[in-house]
């Protein structure tokens, strides 16, 4: 992997399998096939090709997803 993109799957807490992207310094969550968040890294760029399962991307960013509008009184 390099430092400036790569891909690690994990298992979530609840039993549901994320993806991690690192692009540059944020960190893309990919549940289910859709982006389900973005956020600044946590994970210095030196570290990340010592992930376990880190392997390179090699697809585009999935669409994100949608959300739905919760009803207000």
């Amino acid at each position: 992997m390099t430092c400036r993109e790569g891909l690690v799957e994990r298992q979530s807490g609840y039993g549901e399998r994320v993806s991690l992207r690192f692009d540059g310094h944020l960190l893309h969550v990919v549940h289910n096939g859709l982006l389900a968040k973005t956020l600044a890294t946590p994970i210095p760029a030196d570290k990340r090709a010592k992930l376990h399962g880190a392997r390179i991307a090699d697809t585009e960013l999935p669409p994100t997803a949608k959300g739905f509008d919760a009803p207000r009184g």
